[in-house]
C-alpha cells in the first residue's frame, strides 16, 4: 500500500466504526424504548382497566336498580286492587270464596254495595301450607274488580276498627310488595 492510501483508508475504518457504534446505540436506545413502554403499558394497563371496569360495573348497578324499581312500582301497580284479609279461620269461605267474599265482605262492614255485593275477580289463601289446627290461619288475598271498591272496603274497615268472624278477629291490609311495606312500616 503507498502513503497516500494509508490515511483514506484510516478514514474508511473510522467511518465504518462511526457508522457501527451509531448502529448499536440506536439499537441500545430502540431496545431501552421499547423495554420502558412495555413496562409503563404493563403498569399502567391494570389501572386503566380497572377503573374502566369499575366505571361499567357502576352503569351496570344503576341500569340495575333502575330496572329493579320499575318491575316494583309495575308489581305494586297490578296489586293496587288487591287486599290482604288476615284472620279469618280456615275454611270458612266455603268452597267458593269469590261467592262468599262478594256478600261477606258489605255484610261484615256495613256498606253499601250495588246488588248487595262486591264485584271480586279471584281471591285465594296465601300460598303456603294449610296450617295444624290452632295455628294462625292464612291470610286471604282479594283481587277486587274496581279500585273505589277497594277504596271503600278500606274505608270501612279502618271506621269499624273491630272486626271478627264466628269470634275471629279480622284485619283488613293493603296488598303490596316488599320495599312499600318495609316504607310504610318504617313511616308509622
Amino acid at each position: 500500500m503507498s502513503d497516500d492510501t494509508r490515511p483514506m483508508l484510516g478514514q474508511v475504518d473510522a467511518d465504518s466504526l462511526v457508522e457501527r457504534i451509531s448502529a448499536r446505540v440506536r439499537e441500545g436506545v430502540e431496545d431501552s424504548f421499547d423495554k420502558k413502554s412495555t413496562r409503563f403499558c404493563r403498569n399502567s394497563m391494570p389501572a386503566y382497566l380497572k377503573s374502566t371496569f369499575t366505571m361499567k360495573l357502576s352503569e351496570v348497578e344503576s341500569k340495575l336498580e333502575t330496572a329493579l324499581d320499575k318491575i316494583d312500582d309495575l308489581e305494586n301497580r297490578s296489586r293496587r286492587c288487591n287486599i290482604r284479609v288476615v284472620g279469618l279461620p280456615e275454611g270458612s269461605e266455603g268452597t267458593n270464596p269469590v261467592a262468599f267474599f262478594r256478600t261477606w265482605l258489605p255484610e261484615l262492614l256495613e256498606m253499601n254495595a250495588k246488588g248487595g255485593s262486591v264485584k271480586l275477580d279471584r281471591c285465594h289463601r296465601a300460598l303456603t301450607r294449610r296450617p295444624p289446627p290452632g295455628q294462625r290461619p292464612r291470610a286471604v288475598i282479594l283481587k277486587l274488580h274496581n279500585f273505589q271498591d277497594k277504596v271503600r272496603i278500606m274505608q270501612a274497615a279502618r271506621k269499624a276498627q273491630s272486626l271478627a268472624y264466628n269470634g275471629a278477629p279480622i284485619i283488613f291490609r293493603r296488598f303490596l310488595r316488599g320495599r312499600y311495606t318495609e316504607t310504610s312500616g318504617i313511616l308509622r
